[in-house]
Order: structure tokens, then sequence, then C-alpha cells
């Protein structure tokens, strides 16, 4: 019987892959699919997300990620993709198959639609991840489900360490244009975003994580700051955003009990570089000065340390600030001291567990708009897993 259904599945499949642009109807899939509810208990979730609807889960920051194991040959989710579909406005995934990276990402398309995530894998139980690479301002994304083979099962995934780790920051922390390789004249030549090239898999703070074997969280949003964004403007800074599931809606809140869901070992912050490249669009107007900007950063710990009493805080520099550009604004040399003021004022407080990690300027090859390439990014990675490694044996 079991084999039956299996060619009955098989046979289903061809005509719905070879019209990738169609969009079966929902009683149709659910024929010659068993669809299984994005709130499964054998489906684990890292990152943000809204989980108040059991029959659609929503989230928006990169590096959310949804995890389980599957019995059979094939797989496939249905999302619905609230990005424009443009350049910009594209959402793709990196697709993890029992542990192996897939060649190719999956891209979304507007609108709702069903999705084949893996096929003719033997006839077993197998891992599957799915990785958010695109940040919010690409879009929002809801995942309906998972369809698996009729006749299967979802298990659990494979237990994650204890070790968490969460990343807060703006566009170099999402990997804002990584995929992107370019020399200093090329990067001159091909200036704007392209979300294709956005890779949160391939940024420095997922790839500490899988250096460390934790689990990770990303809340970062490009163009945001500490007080000020790159435009000038002060609404939606970093601190605004934080609470926030996702960070364009005031609701739904990162509540107390999704904390202790996920209650960091490490809170790794860099923020700043939007700060002081306000400087060079407003002027004096938006001039970042040492106690404005340690004041913001000092009552942004505070805030997060009333939620995280035992993490290290690990405040870090680099990689994009100059003290070239602009030309005596000595920025590289002002947010190294004020970031190491803000660590010593919670020294002198007693709190040891704020830490500074200096992460150096970033050389070519570049990623798009001056940002940090994978080959940077993987530089930084280093440096902080070195770091925190070093931390943990002298704890």
């Amino acid at each position: 019987m079991k084999t039956l259904l299996l060619i009955c599945f098989t046979l289903a499949l061809q005509p719905l892959m070879a019209q990738k642009d169609s969009i079966p109807e929902p009683a149709e899939l659910e024929y010659y699919y068993r669809k299984i509810a994005p709130s499964d208990s054998h489906i684990q979730y890292s990152g943000r997300v809204d989980k108040s609807n059991d029959a659609k889960y929503v989230f928006s920051h990169c590096g959310v990620s949804i995890r389980s194991s599957f019995e059979g040959s094939s797989i496939a989710a249905e999302f619905t993709e609230y990005g424009s579909g443009t350049a910009t406005g594209t959402n793709y995934f990196t697709i993890i198959i029992d542990g192996a990276v897939q060649e190719n990402p999956l891209q979304l398309r507007p609108e709702k639609h069903f999705y084949t995530l893996a096929e003719n894998l033997n006839d077993s139980i197998h891992t599957i991840e799915i990785f958010k690479r695109t940040e919010s301002q690409v879009g929002t994304v809801t995942f309906q489900g998972f369809f698996i083979e009729p006749g299967t099962e979802l298990h659990y995934p494979r237990l994650q360490s204890n070790l968490k780790i969460e990343f807060i920051g703006n566009s170099i922390t999402t990997g804002y244009g990584n995929a992107a390789s370019f020399t200093a004249e090329e990067v001159q030549k091909n200036s704007g975003f392209n979300s294709v090239n956005q890779n949160n898999f391939m940024a420095w703070g997922a790839i500490t994580t899988r250096n460390l074997i934790a689990q990770y969280s990303c809340v970062a949003y490009s163009g945001r700051g500490l007080f000020q964004n790159n435009t000038g403007s002060t609404k939606g800074t970093v601190p605004q955003f934080y609470d926030r599931v996702i960070p364009d809606s005031a609701q739904p809140l990162w509540t107390e009990a999704d904390r202790k869901n996920f209650e960091p070992n490490y809170i790794v912050i860099n923020v700043g570089t939007n700060d002081f490249y306000a400087e060079r669009v407003k002027g004096r107007s938006k001039y970042v000065t040492q106690e404005k900007f340690v004041n913001a950063y000092v009552d942004f710990i505070n805030t997060l340390r009333s939620y995280y009493p035992q993490a290290t805080i690990i405040c870090t520099v680099g990689v994009m600030m100059s003290d070239d550009y602009p030309k005596g604004a000595q920025q590289w040399t002002r947010i190294q001291e004020y970031v190491q003021a803000v660590r010593r004022h919670f020294v002198e407080k007693g709190d040891n567990r704020v830490l500074y990690l200096n992460l150096g300027q970033q050389t070519a090859p570049y990623g798009e708009d001056w940002h940090p390439s994978i080959a940077t990014h993987q530089k930084m990675a280093e440096t902080l897993t070195n770091f925190i490694l070093r931390d943990m044996l002298n704890r």
C-alpha cells in the first residue's frame, strides 16, 4: 500500500514541478500530500517568529530558521511572500538537507506559493533546515507548513547546543551585499542593494554560531543606528525595534515568555556606523558627541541586562568606518573611544560581563556599497570565535 501511495505521490509531483509558476489549489495539494501545520511540535524555530496563528507563522528578520526531520524521499513547503518581487524585494532562503547546504537558494515569488525543497532522496529519515538569508526591509514572510509524502511522519530535529548567541546590529550584521565581491574600482560602478546578494547564512554572526555549535538569533536592520539612523532620523532605531518580532510593526512584541525560551549566553552588538554616517549627509546638526552616543549605548545595555542578567555582552567596532573619510572627522578613532568608554562605565559599576572587541577595518574584496564581503565576514567570525572561546575558558 505504501508503495502505491509513493507512486501516486511521484506522479502527482511531476506536473506540479513542470509548472513551477502555477499554484495548485490547497485541496489538490492535500489530496497528494500530507500537510503539516507550522505549529507541529516536531518543527523547531530559531529567531523571532510570530506564532499567534497556528496555521501561519510570520517572520521577517534574517537568520530565522525552520528545522525538522522527515521520512521519505521528498518534502515541500508553502510560503506567502510579502516582498515586492523586485531586485530589492525578493526573499531568499538557504536550504540544508542532511547537513549539506544546497547549491541553489530558494527564491520566493510574491503571494502564496508551494515549493519543493528536496526530492529524489533515499527513502529514509532526513533532516531539513530553511534559513532566511534576507532581512526585514526585503519583506515579511508567512510559513504555512510542510507537505510530506502520504504515510510518512515528521520527527524531532537533532538536539541543539545549550550555547545561545544573539547578534544585534545594522547592515553589517544582516550580511548586506556580502555575496558580491568587488575591487574598490568595481564598487563605484556597482552601487545599490540587490537582495540576491544578501546572505545572512554567510554573515559573521551565523558563521560564528556554527563555529561554536551554538543556537543563533539575529536582530538587525540595515540603515538603523543607536540613536539616529543613516538618514539622521531618530525613528525606528535599533533600541526602538529591539522589542518587536517584526521590526516595522508595533505588534506583536517579543515578550518575557519569548525571552525565557531563548536566553542568550552571549549578546554581540555592532552599532554606530549609521549614527556616524548621518554626519556625512546632514552635517554638524547630526554630529555624534561622546555624551550622546555613550548615554544611548548605556541605556540600551541596561535594557538588555534587565532581560538577561547572566549574559555576556560584547560591544564590537568595525569594519566599515575610517579616519580617511570624511576628511578630518576621525570617525574610526571616535567610535573606538566611545565604545571603550561604554565598557568602562559598566566595569566601574561592577559589571565585568560587558566586553569590548575591535574587529578592525575591512580590505578588498568588498560587497555592495562598500559593505564587507563574505571573505571579510569569515575573518570577523574567526576573530569573534576565538574571543568567545578565550572568554569561556577564563570564566
